[in-house]
């Protein structure tokens, strides 16, 4: 199974949408997964809200932790890591209509959107996540 496919088997297992992604890279990340899950659990739903998709907020978790030197108060990688962040949402928002969970709940209400469900979404957010990794390791 690839990272993709685990994020679809996450979700459709209990996962909520930021767990779904972030630890269907925990391998790649040389984090456990538990410790992501329990991290990343309140990006769920939205923030609980409705605002940020979790699925989205899983992959900026994931970027950040790929291009971050972990060199704890030096903020050496802090810019770039804000680029990449910044190019994946445009990116997202350009093909998906917005990230934020609330806009794309209403879009799919509408039948404006090509996802049918949260696993969908969180599906998309993997793949448009693999592309940004070939990119942060090239």
């Amino acid at each position: 199974m690839n990272r993709v496919e685990r994020v679809r088997w996450n979700h459709q297992h209990g996962y909520n949408c930021a767990q779904a992604v972030a630890c269907a890279y925990s391998e790649l990340l040389d984090i456990d997964e538990s410790t992501i899950y329990r991290l990343i659990e309140g990006f769920g739903k939205g923030h609980a809200v409705q605002g940020t998709c979790g699925a989205v907020s899983g992959a900026i978790c994931v970027l950040s932790a790929l291009n971050s030197d972990g060199q704890v108060g030096k903020a050496n990688t802090k810019l770039s890591t804000y680029e990449w962040v910044e190019h994946y949402l445009h990116d997202f928002s350009l093909k998906h209509g917005t990230y934020v969970c609330k806009e794309l709940l209403a879009l799919r209400a509408k039948k404006e959107s090509q996802h049918r469900t949260c696993t969908d979404v969180c599906e998309a957010a993997a793949e448009l996540l693999e592309k940004f990794i070939k990119q942060v390791n090239s």
